[in-house]
């Protein structure tokens, strides 16, 4: 029996998909599927997909695909606004470690910047931490 799971613990390792659950510093957790060109993170609010182009990760959350989310290549500081006309900020750095972060900010009116979320990585895009900051009310 201990060398059937173990052969299947192997085989299922080497599968392209790889899913893990990452449960942050509030009560949401989040389901990671990776695939060749695409990481997929899920919660209870719904999925969001980063399609890999060009050796970084874009998002398409913010009503274009042409947005850089994860970036291993340089450091961004990026200011955005969605399809609904809220003001964003993306910053996406290299840390301590050789871990990278992308952080998403919401921008008021007033100009202040409220964490929404945040994500730590590897040089793989290999995702370590997701810390929801702040939970935002959209009305």
């Amino acid at each position: 029996m201990m060398i059937v799971a173990s052969l299947l613990m192997l085989l299922s390792s080497c599968h392209e998909n790889s899913k893990r659950l990452f449960p942050s510093k509030r009560k949401d957790s989040y389901l990671i599927t990776y695939s060749k060109n695409e990481i997929v993170v899920e919660s209870d609010n719904g999925a969001t997909h980063f399609i890999y182009k060009n050796g970084e990760y874009f998002t398409s959350s913010f009503g274009s695909d042409s947005i850089v989310f994860f970036s291993t290549v340089k450091d961004y500081r990026l200011k955005i606004t969605d399809d609904t006309g809220l003001h964003y900020k993306i910053i996406i750095e290299k840390g301590d470690n050789g871990v990278y972060k992308t952080t998403t900010y919401l921008i008021t009116d007033k100009g202040c910047d409220h964490p929404t979320i945040s994500y730590s990585y590897d040089s793989n895009y290999k995702i370590l931490q997701v810390e929801k900051l702040r939970y935002i009310v959209y009305k």
